[in-house]
């Protein structure tokens, strides 16, 4: 039997408990995705109990619907290295260490013994 790794995944597991410490400050208090103990069930209740006390008091409460699916695998990595760098402050090594990470990293898929023809993407989630 095969032990498949998926290094991005343990990349990110190492990482985040180090970045997040710096971002978090800068987060709002009414998000709930990517953050410990919030998801979308915990949005849902946050946004009912808003509505129930805006109903109480006879307030109008207006709702946009926005599906943002996959939006953060369409990132430019150049884009997104910019913004760590000038709007969360992140260090000159870690983001030399994050452009190594996103920029020019070749990928393909390989399922028994079949490989895909190589690709070097430019906004996806490596």
């Amino acid at each position: 039997t095969y032990i498949y790794i998926n290094f991005s995944k343990i990349f990110e597991v190492i990482l985040y408990k180090y970045i997040f410490v710096n971002v978090r400050v800068l987060l709002s208090s009414d998000q709930h995705g990517f953050i410990a103990g919030r998801s979308c069930m915990s949005n849902l209740a946050s946004f009912s109990q808003f509505s129930c006390c805006c109903l109480d008091e006879k307030s109008q409460v207006d709702v946009i619907y926005t599906d943002f699916q996959k939006a953060f695998d369409q990132i430019d990595h150049f884009v997104l290295l910019d913004k760590v760098k000038s709007q969360f402050g992140f260090s000159d090594g870690l983001s030399k260490f994050l452009h190594s990470y996103l920029i020019g990293r070749e990928q393909y898929v390989e399922v028994e013994g079949f490989r895909s023809p190589p690709l070097i993407p430019t906004s996806e989630v490596p």
